[in-house]
């Protein structure tokens, strides 16, 4: 729907700006009022929670405190029934509500009563069995046989002058004042109170009803939700909770409990009550809200009927302008704001009046701007030489514009300096050839505008504080200076001078402005257009580069796999001189010590050697071959060891001449890479070239990585022949051993070493033979020796049968010999300590001899044993 009243429109923008506000003043009110209303019936729970623990507090104390001092009297403690009577009536009469107080023996039997009523057995009751039992205080809630009502029956000891409990006191009290005090706590219509004992029984309720179920005490914790949460610990005391009962009726309560008697108190009152108030006053408040509202429409739409009559009346006018009758004036009629508006609009149509008459004029200034603009823009996009861009723009300028001067600074690469790259007129000439420029910053208008990156206007140079005077523009009478920015960098200033003072206007500031950035633009192109040509050229470099360092990862690559698949050193070092080497590399050598733990040996040998078959075979090259052995004092291994991981030997050096004279003379340069195995070295890889520069540091990395490849597998090549070496001395032992540990049992038992087993329809008429060794760690212990005349060869399914069984048979026939050989040592260890054990035993040198005879004797079985002491002639 669209609006077109102004009337309407500024009534639905009150109403907008309004009826939010008053909306959320009225729910922070009320919510404000919910809070407190909330506060003030949580606190009347409490309040009255509090009230009725008091009461219930006091009124317990009150009547334990008068039981205990009645158990406490002479009277009670003496056990006389003639003696308590008169006592127990006295205090029955004391406290009315007692129907009874007794006292009763320890068997439970009454003693005396307070009423009439005939002795009786209480040996059966909880409250007397738990004072009898030294309970100091016991509490039992029950139904009254009078009253059919809730009473509570306290007891407590008696105790004689010694501490010793002779009997048991108790009362019999009705609950009438507890439930009175329950009764009086009404708060509004659905708030009441209750009391639950210890025990979780029903104790006093505004609704006697309640009390009782099926003639029972009810179960407070299992009917009463707020008992049952605050027994199962899920509800704190006296805090205000909510809880929702079987109905759906959400409630509002506090629980606490009595101090030392455990005795719970809960208030609870209806949410829908206790809100209630609250409802009311939203109701109130909301009512009041609509009403405010309709009175503030009525008002606001009569007022501004009144305020916009006069405005229609120059809308009239307004529209008529529009239509083109531009002799038509607006009334004025009053002095306010309206009447301002109606006067300047007067003036205003007589200014566009006046304006179109010059309009013509402006048009065809502005046209020819239009034009310079447009050219410059063409040339920025044609001439891609900076210079002339700059020199054609200027002059450009100059032409159209008609001005004085025009010229471009640029800031240099440091941006310390604007320096002029362009300029009209001999003046601009004569500045180019000294080269003119102003410091960034510096008090004049090129600088100024560097430095704050914003157009600067001097309408007469007089005036203006900020400028150079320059003698070679004498005539300048104003200036303007235009930043010159791409991409948030200030390149330089565009600055135009002219004769006339004001000769600068918003749209010729508006034009220039459009040129100095067409000229900044095309200027960041050639420089963004050369630093890509020269990012080309580095990225074909760096390309260059990955290719070269891909070759030489991929020949690495291919080494390490054929380094690690290698079986013996020779296969290594093959590795390394096929995969590896590069075109530069005339001889490699691998060289290994023989020892290669601390301290180091005094020579080294040439394991491996390779030497380019096109190179010159010379006497000296002859000399060098596999198995040579270089000489300590001979061959530089000094620096070999030392913490550098490369050291390269030239010819010159007077120090190394010892190793030339088993090399090629065409060698010139020797490099050795160590082969290190954690912190040893165990080796060297010895590279020949003919040109030093191809044992540069960054060429040997390759053969450095190579180098600790091949290392790591020689040392694992020289670890698992000393394994396999191990193994096999290993083997032996336990074939040694097991040889002779099976020796050592035949002989000692030799029933056991055969058992021969035949069917009743064996015959030895030859047939089909299978014999299997009986093996333990290599070592053959038996045979498994099978025979069948029914069959002329054995299938490999029964050969793989019995090798398995005679595998499982000689590891059962070892665990056997073990475990007897076990045996005879514990059965020959007992006995060792038994005869010792009996020796000990005996007393004196004459008991220890013939104990130590007589027990050899029966222990080795012989018939006779001979035990005596004497002394060796040392002679």
């Amino acid at each position: 729907m669209r609006i077109h009243s102004l009337q309407t429109r500024l009534t639905i923008l009150i109403l907008a700006i309004t009826v939010p506000l008053l909306a959320a003043v009225m729910v922070f009110v009320t919510d404000r009022a919910g809070r407190q209303i909330e506060q003030d019936a949580n606190e009347r729970l409490r309040a009255s929670q509090t009230a009725l623990k008091l009461t219930t507090e006091v009124w317990l104390d009150l009547n334990i405190k008068a039981l205990k001092q009645l158990v406490s009297q002479p009277e009670i403690v003496s056990m006389d029934p003639v003696r308590q009577k008169p006592v127990l009536k006295a205090m029955a009469a004391a406290y009315p509500h007692m129907y009874l107080i007794s006292t009763t023996d320890l068997k439970g039997i009454n003693v005396a009563r307070n009423d009439d009523a005939g002795l009786t057995n209480y040996s059966d009751r909880g409250w007397f069995q738990k004072a009898r039992d030294g309970a100091s205080l016991t509490f039992q809630i029950l139904i009254g046989r009078t009253t059919n009502k809730p009473a509570l029956v306290v007891s407590t000891p008696i105790k004689d002058s010694s501490g010793q409990i002779v009997g048991v006191g108790m009362f019999a009290s009705e609950l009438t004042q507890v439930t009175e005090s329950v009764q009086a706590i009404r708060i509004g219509q659905t708030g009441f109170a209750y009391i639950v004992s210890a025990d979780n029984l029903l104790v006093a309720h505004p609704n006697p009803d309640v009390l009782l179920k099926n003639n029972q005490l009810v179960d407070a914790s299992k009917e009463f939700l707020p008992v049952k949460e605050f027994r199962q610990g899920r509800a704190a005391k006296e805090e205000i909770l909510s809880i929702a009962d079987e109905n759906g009726v959400r409630w509002r309560y506090t629980v606490d409990e009595t101090k030392d008697y455990g005795w719970v108190i809960v208030v609870q009152q209806q949410e829908a009550e206790l809100f209630s108030r609250l409802r009311l006053f939203q109701q109130v408040a909301w009512g009041a809200l609509v009403v405010g509202v309709g009175l503030l429409v009525v008002m606001a739409w009569f007022t501004f009927r009144q305020t916009f009559q006069p405005i229609r009346s120059l809308t009239e006018t307004v529209t008529a302008i529009t239509a083109g009758d531009l002799t038509r004036t607006a009334l004025v009629t009053r002095e306010d704001e309206i009447g301002v508006l109606a006067h300047a609009f007067n003036q205003m149509t007589a200014q566009l009046r006046d304006l179109i008459g010059s309009l013509e004029t402006r048009v065809e200034a502005r046209t020819a701007q239009l034009s310079a603009s447009a050219e410059v823009a063409r040339a920025a996009s044609s001439i891609l030489n900076p210079h002339e861009l700059l020199q054609a723009t200027v002059d450009l300028i100059r032409e159209r514009f008609g001005h004085y001067y025009a010229g471009v600074f640029l800031v240099d690469e440091e941006g310390r300096s604007a320096v002029l790259r362009a300029g009209t007129g001999e003046a601009g000439q004569t500045m180019l050839s000294r080269g003119h420029k102003f410091e960034v910053g510096s008090q004049s208008m090129v600088g100024w505008v560097c430095a704050n990156r914003q157009a600067r206007i001097a309408l007469d140079v007089g005036q203006d504080a900020v400028r150079f005077a320059n003698p070679l523009l004498p005539d300048t009478r104003s200036e303007i200076a235009l930043p010159l920015q791409a991409g948030g960098r200030i390149l330089g200033v565009l600055d135009v001078q002219s004769e006339r003072q004001a000769a600068f206007d918003e749209n010729d500031i508006a034009v220039l402005q459009g040129m100095a950035d067409q000229i900044a633009v095309a200027l960041e192109n050639a420089r963004l257009f050369t630093q890509t040509q020269a990012t080309l050229s580095e990225n074909e470099r760096l390309l260059s580069q990955v290719e070269t360092a891909l070759q030489e990862a991929t020949a690495l690559h291919e080494a390490g796999q054929a380094i690690s698949t290698a079986s013996d050193t020779a296969g290594i070092f093959q590795a390394i001189v096929e995969h590896g080497l590069k075109p530069e590399i005339d001889l490699c050598l691998l060289v290994l010590f023989e020892e290669y733990e601390t301290p180091p040996p005094n020579y080294v040998q040439v394991s491996q050697m390779w030497r380019r078959s096109d190179a010159p075979t010379t006497e000296t090259a002859s000399k060098l071959r596999a198995g040579l052995r270089f000489e300590f004092t001979g061959f530089p291994l000094q620096s070999w060891l030392t913490f550098d991981p490369v050291s390269v030997i030239q010819k010159r050096e007077s120090e190394h001449q010892a190793i030339w004279q088993h090399l090629p003379s065409d060698v010139n340069a020797v490099a050795v890479v160590p082969l290190i195995v954690g912190a040893r070295w165990i080796g060297a890889l010895t590279l020949g070239a003919a040109d030093e520069s191809a044992l540069s540091p960054d060429a040997l990395k390759p053969y450095q990585s190579m180098a600790n490849q091949a290392a790591v597998a020689i040392e694992n090549r020289r670890l698992v022949e000393t394994t396999q070496a191990n193994l096999q001395q290993l083997s032996a032992l336990y074939r040694t051993v097991t040889r002779d540990a099976w020796k050592k049992t035949l002989e000692t038992r030799p029933q056991l070493a055969e058992y021969d087993y035949a069917s009743a329809s064996h015959t030895n008429d030859g047939g089909a033979k299978l014999e299997v060794p009986l093996t333990l760690h290599g070592q053959e212990i038996g045979v498994l020796e099978l025979a069948s005349e029914n069959r002329a060869t054995w299938t490999e399914q029964e050969r793989m049968l019995v090798e398995a069984i005679a595998t499982q048979t000689a590891l059962a026939l070892d665990s056997a010999r073990l475990f007897d050989e076990t045996q005879r040592l514990a059965g020959r260890e007992r006995l060792i300590n038994e005869i010792t054990a009996r020796i000990r035993a005996a007393t004196g040198v004459s008991g220890i001899l013939q104990t130590a005879a007589r027990e050899l004797a029966q222990a080795i079985d012989v018939p006779h044993a001979v035990a005596r002491i004497h002394l060796k002639d040392e002679s």
